[in-house]
C-alpha cells in the first residue's frame, strides 16, 4: 500500500472513457504507479459496454472498444507526467495497475506503450509492465499471448467478471438450452438443480438488460 506523501496525482472524478485514477512512487520496489480505478460511476458503464460496428485492433489484434479508447486517452495525457517522474526517480521502473474495468485500461495501456519507441516516450518502453486484478475479457487470445511477459491478471478463484463476455454469456445460455435436464435432475437433488438454473436466467437475463440500456445510452452520448 502507497503512503499518502507518496501519491503525486489524484483523480477522483470518471468521465466518459476515463475512470478516476492515481500517480504514485513506491520507493521500496522502485515504481512509478499509475493506478486505474475499477467501474464505479454511470460514465464507468458506458466505458464498459461501448462498442463499435467496426474491428478494433491494436497492430491487427482484437480488442474492446471502450476500454481502448480508455486507454488511448492516458497514453495521450498522461505519458508526459509519467515521463516527468521516471527522469525525477532515477532507477524506477513504470508500472500500470487496475481493477475490473481498470484491470483491462491497464492491460491495453501497457501494451500500447510497449509498441511505441524510446523516443516517442522519452523513456525505453522496456520499463513498461502491468497488473491487473479481475480484468475483464478485452483483447482476443493472440493479443493476451504476445504480452503475457509484462502484463499480468490476478484471479480470485470462480470471479465471474474475468470470465464475462459476450460469448460466454452466450455459451452458458446454449449449454442450458442443450442440456438434458431430465437425466441431470433424476442423477442429482433437482430443487438444488433448479435453483442453479433459475440464478443462471436471472443472471443472464439482468445483464443483458442492463448491457442494452447502456449500450442505447452511449449510442445517444457518441452521437
Amino acid at each position: 500500500m502507497l503512503r499518502e506523501k507518496n501519491i503525486l496525482k489524484y483523480v477522483k472524478d470518471s468521465s466518459v472513457m476515463r475512470p478516476g485514477y492515481y500517480i504514485g512512487i513506491d520507493p521500496r520496489k522502485k515504481l512509478v504507479i499509475l493506478g486505474i480505478r475499477g467501474t464505479n460511476t454511470v460514465y464507468d458503464l458506458i466505458t464498459d459496454v461501448s462498442s463499435s460496428d467496426d474491428d478494433v485492433t491494436i497492430e491487427g489484434y482484437s480488442t474492446h472498444f471502450g476500454t481502448a479508447e480508455a486507454a488511448r486517452w492516458f497514453l495521450k495525457h498522461e505519458t508526459k507526467t509519467i515521463r516527468k517522474y521516471l527522469e525525477t526517480h532515477d532507477g524506477y521502473r513504470f508500472r500500470v495497475v487496475g481493477h475490473s474495468l481498470g484491470g483491462a485500461i491497464a492491460s491495453l495501456l501497457a501494451i500500447m506503450l510497449r509498441r511505441c519507441s524510446h523516443e516517442e516516450l522519452g523513456f525505453s518502453p522496456e520499463l513498461v509492465s502491468a497488473v491487473g486484478y479481475a480484468t475483464p475479457p478485452c483483447v482476443s487470445s493472440k493479443l493476451a499471448e504476445s504480452c503475457s511477459d509484462f502484463v499480468s491478471n490476478v484471479v480470485m478463484q470462480d470471479d465471474i467478471v474475468p470470465r464475462l463476455s459476450a460469448a460466454s454469456l452466450a455459451r452458458l445460455r446454449n449449454e442450458i438450452l442443450q442440456t438434458d435436464w431430465t437425466s441431470v435432475i433424476e442423477k442429482e437433488d433437482w430443487k438444488s438443480v433448479i435453483g442453479m438454473v433459475t440464478n443462471a436466467k436471472q443472471v443472464v437475463s439482468s445483464v443483458q438488460d442492463v448491457a442494452s440500456k447502456l449500450a442505447d445510452f452511449a449510442k445517444f452520448w457518441d452521437g
